[in-house]
């Protein structure tokens, strides 16, 4: 599944995306005809390029600034955009173990797909009523799904074709070793370019894919789970008679799955390794979506599972018995458990000898250490949001100071108050770099950089913009190098009508620097995408989409424009 707005990979059923944060209305929506067609054209540097015309009777959106900036009415919607949040931060999302990221085409009314590369500015045409296009990873499989329910892999110059499927609806997990398709009868199969034979599943099936590869878990309409690792052709059943089946995370290696049922009304959490089953606990809690996740090392050898409906959290080894471990209260992040690194799918198992976890407090959170034999230590109470990266902890606490310090298992060193009356904030991969936000009112306020060992943070620019939860908190919008030191973020940004995305201007910055450098106008926030698996964007080269025009539809169009540091090329023009 991919997002409409920027081609972003989404997890099946994904609301929002986790790159533009674009409302995700269909799992693959219909796409919108037209008969223009992308073309590579030069373009001026200084942000004053003038769009294409948007053609009769419809007319760009007027600029009125400070009407902006998604605030969530729903719970769901809440949920859904934090989690979005999280993944662009990197808190959350696995994917940042591969070395690129797959990418899913954009679409001309006429139904040419338009694959566009960042990290080198290229763009593949697909011709003909194209329903799914997108290329993997590792750049060796594109898949194309036609209006007429063809379905076929080919390669990169398109020069080989097999033919897999006639009658396809759906495109799901799009991995290197293969992805998943729907027909139009609704049987679901996978699909491993190692032969490129369909693997029928069942009929409307519930499935999860593993972050890297295409190792499954999945649930039958009988209620049988099974495990189905990417180098085998025959499911393991783990589990019958299951009732309200939650699916919760599968290793890389397909060996360790994480799920949760309803037993006698109570939601109850269990995992299976090497198709044993095995029960964790309960979760006392009256909802169906028990919100619970699984994380895996960056080698599948460790994983860790807590919910929000939960006091406990699990530890699990390979080939050792899971251990429970007592947070006396219910887990605050249960999606953001790190080691001293950051995020523990970035970490090998064997260099983890403790985790970090936060549960609720009267007043803020409480911050763990938690050690490898499951005993905890409390290291930080009335913390309101926390960053760890490369043995850095930053946090902010309930009356919004911002501090910095070491880690040393249950010890913070070095420990400094950076900033006080801080809204929001976000710390590169590396720990060095930390940017955050003040004064903020109607999605705008002051950005600053502070960098780590230095006496001082610098300001980068105001009326900066930003996104607010509707409950007091709010993220940056912001992408930042691999390095830390340079950051993109948005300004003068206004909502399209009727589309849910944002206009803005888009800014480059680099530490030491005195002020922002505009890249262009007419920019779509949160639309930068770029093929390194570590930072948000390589300065060198990335792309972002510019506003073209909405429909009677109020169909976003855009024009996806390549930046190689000093110039831009539009690599295609007027596409959904």
């Amino acid at each position: 599944m991919y997002c409409s707005n920027c081609g972003g990979e989404l997890n099946q059923g994904a609301t929002f995306c986790p790159r533009c944060g674009a409302v995700q209305n269909e799992k693959n929506p219909v796409v919108p005809r037209s008969k223009s067609k992308g073309k590579w054209q030069k373009i001026e540097m200084g942000g004053n390029w003038v769009p294409q015309p948007a053609g009769p009777g419809v007319q760009a959106p007027a600029k009125k600034k400070k009407q902006i900036i998604l605030i969530a009415c729903a719970a769901a919607l809440l949920l859904a955009a934090v989690l979005a949040f999280l993944l662009l931060n990197g808190r959350f999302s696995g994917r940042n173990v591969v070395e690129l990221n797959p990418i899913g085409a954009k679409y001309s009314e006429d139904g040419s797909a338009y694959i566009i590369l960042p990290e080198d500015g290229s763009c593949i045409v697909i011709d003909g009523e194209i329903m799914f296009a997108g290329i993997t990873a590792d750049r060796k499989h594109v898949v194309v799904m036609q209006e007429d329910g063809t379905l076929y892999v080919t390669n990169k110059k398109l020069s080989k074709k097999t033919v897999i499927a006639d009658n396809a609806e759906r495109i799901y997990g799009f991995r290197n070793d293969g992805f998943i398709y729907m027909n139009k009868n609704m049987g679901e199969f996978r699909v491993l370019f190692s032969d490129n034979i369909p693997l029928k599943l069942d009929t409307n099936t519930d499935f999860l894919f593993a972050t890297n590869t295409l190792s499954l878990a999945y649930v039958t309409q009988e209620g049988e789970i099974y495990m189905l690792p990417a180098d085998s052709n025959e499911g393991v059943r783990i589990s019958s008679n299951a009732q309200d089946v939650e699916l919760l995370g599968i290793s890389d290696d397909g060996q360790t799955v994480f799920w949760s049922a309803l037993v006698n009304d109570t939601p109850t959490l269990y995992m299976a390794e090497n198709g044993i089953k095995e029960k964790l606990g309960e979760l006392d809690s009256s909802s169906y979506t028990v919100y619970s996740y699984a994380q895996f090392s960056k080698d599948s050898e460790l994983a860790t599972l807590a919910s929000w409906y939960s006091d406990s959290m699990w530890i699990k080894k390979a080939g050792e018995a899971a251990v429970k471990v007592k947070l006396g209260s219910d887990c605050a992040q249960p999606y953001y458990i790190c080691t001293e690194s950051g995020p523990i799918d970035r970490t090998k198992a064997s260099k983890i000898s403790s985790l970090y976890v936060s549960a609720s407090a009267d007043e803020g959170m409480n911050l763990f250490y938690i050690s490898s034999d499951g005993s905890r230590e409390r290291i930080l109470s009335g913390v309101n949001d926390y960053v760890i990266a490369n043995g850095t902890i930053f946090y902010t606490d309930v009356d919004q100071n911002l501090y910095c310090g070491k880690l040393n298992k249950a010890s913070i060193s070095e420990e400094k108050r950076i900033a006080s009356e801080v809204y929001c904030f976000s710390a590169a991969q590396n720990g060095k770099y930390i940017y955050y936000m003040k004064d903020c009112a109607d999605g705008f306020g002051d950005l600053f950089c502070f960098k780590t060992g230095s006496d001082s943070a610098q300001k980068i620019g105001s009326d900066v913009a930003y996104y607010e939860t509707g409950y007091g908190y709010g993220w940056t919008c912001l992408h930042f190098s691999p390095d830390g030191g340079t950051v993109l973020y948005y300004i003068d940004t206004e909502i399209i009508p009727g589309t849910g995305s944002y206009n803005s201007s888009l800014m480059m910055w680099s530490y030491g620097d005195k002020a922002g450098v505009k890249i262009a106008d007419d920019v779509i926030a949160n639309s930068v995408s770029s093929a390194r698996s570590t930072g948000d964007f390589d300065p060198k080269g990335f792309v972002f989409s510019k506003y073209s025009r909405t429909d009677s539809n109020n169909t976003l169009f855009v024009d996806w424009i390549y930046y190689d540091g000093k110039t831009m090329t539009r690599l295609a023009a007027d596409v959904a």
